[in-house]
């Protein structure tokens, strides 16, 4: 009888230790963004850096990575908690020698610590996610920036512990390479 008894508790077991696995791994969705209740606090991300580079043949000046951004949260349901995302990003070149790089990219990245996370983002081409981390790329040739509007960017999670969001440049002149990330977390 108790070795029934124990197999049966070993079996109940491994489907709750399952069915919490299948739980906490994040999914991605293009679905409408579901934060749409009234935000109950927020978040605003904010960072700027630059540095100066001397592309070849030309003259020093800086590149630089801004980004500004509100978190929004809000109670989804009685226990999942909601975060959207919206604001603007830029990278660029402010140099007068050459007037543009070869290239320009900027990539922002907004990621969710926790437990059982949903995420998503709008169908709009560059965009991806990779685990609980959400990419926008865009890149030009023959100009000086990159600029990003954002929205619909979204996380659903049952808890969470951290988030953080950063844009990167990046700024190909000829041969040489060089970047710039502005980075905020919370």
């Amino acid at each position: 009888m108790q070795r029934v008894r124990h197999r049966g508790l070993r079996i109940g077991f491994m489907a709750v230790v399952a069915l919490s696995a299948v739980a906490v791994g994040p999914t991605a969705a293009l679905a409408a963004n579901p934060c749409t209740h009234t935000a109950v606090s927020s978040w605003s991300a904010t960072d700027y850096d630059a540095r100066a580079i001397t592309p070849p043949g030309g003259k020093a000046a800086n590149i630089y990575a801004r980004f500004t951004a509100k978190w929004s949260k809000d109670t989804f349901d009685p226990v999942t908690i909601c975060y959207s995302v919206a604001g603007t990003s830029r990278t660029a070149w402010i140099g007068s020698s050459p007037i543009n790089a070869s290239s320009v990219k900027l990539t922002d990245q907004w990621h969710m610590d926790g437990i059982g996370i949903t995420l998503g983002f709008p169908g709009s081409a560059g965009f991806s996610a990779s685990g609980t981390t959400i990419s926008w790329t865009t890149s030009v040739n023959n100009n000086w920036h990159v600029d990003h509007d954002f929205v619909n960017v979204w996380f659903k999670t049952v808890i969470p512990t951290g988030q953080w969001e950063q844009a990167t440049g990046y700024f190909t002149f000829g041969s040489s390479s060089y970047n710039i990330v502005a980075y905020d977390h919370s």
